[in-house]
């Protein structure tokens, strides 16, 4: 017999959204979860009902993914900031949150403020991305994280159940279309930032986001 939804705490359930429950608490949500329609529709209510970060970028790296980023743009740029000057400027003007992160609308905001160009729009195709990076811009891709680097099958089970949560922001570096055809990124929240993955990979991550872009000229 399978635990009954009122089982689940609020607590629980977003510490699942953030990906950061065990094994152990997972199996346990999605039996909730499998067990019948009832309770899928019940437990989206209460998804509804919690503050879900869903339009927030990172519930990893201790929420600083955006800022991290803006700050390797910078420094590209030969801007003389620290991580700890950002993050001051970004709570004055509350385009950052502690618990949750940086709201989309607000992403390039830090680096508008030293005076760079950005333009932020959702793409209908990956070339509009491409052509940024033919430019030279810099490009902020919001992203759902877990898909690039996560448990796909938990993923997949989210997105279907839950809904598409774009929680982590990457800067997309080149895409080669070579076979088999692969995305480059710099992911402030992995030791080894530069990473590989193959376009169709990336593509249904950005998706999530309904692939909302940051180019910076």
């Amino acid at each position: 017999m399978f635990d009954r939804l009122d089982s689940l705490s609020d607590e629980l359930l977003a510490a699942y959204l953030d990906g950061n429950t065990t094994p152990e608490e997972n199996l346990k949500i999605w039996q909730v979860l499998q067990h019948d329609g009832q309770e899928r529709e019940a437990f989206e209510v209460a998804c509804n009902s919690l503050d879900i970060p869903v339009f927030f970028a990172a519930s990893s790296c201790r929420n600083l993914c955006v800022i991290r980023s803006e700050l390797a743009v910078l420094q590209k740029r030969g801007k003389e900031v620290t991580e700890e000057e950002l993050i001051q400027i970004a709570l004055k003007q509350h385009w950052y949150e502690e618990e949750k992160g940086t709201p989309l609308k607000y992403i390039g905001k830090l680096v508008e403020s030293f005076g760079l160009k950005v333009e932020r729009r959702f793409c209908r195709e990956i070339n509009e991305l491409f052509r940024e990076l033919e430019q030279g811009h810099d490009v902020i891709a919001c992203v759902d994280g877990g898909e690039l680097s996560g448990n796909l099958e938990q993923e997949e089970f989210e997105d279907r159940w839950i809904g598409e949560i774009p929680d982590h922001v990457v800067l997309v570096r080149n895409i080669d279309y070579s076979e088999p055809p692969r995305v480059e990124v710099y992911d402030v929240a992995m030791e080894e930032p530069v990473r590989y993955y193959p376009l169709d990979c990336f593509i249904d991550s950005w998706k999530d986001s309904k692939y909302y872009m940051i180019s910076i000229k």
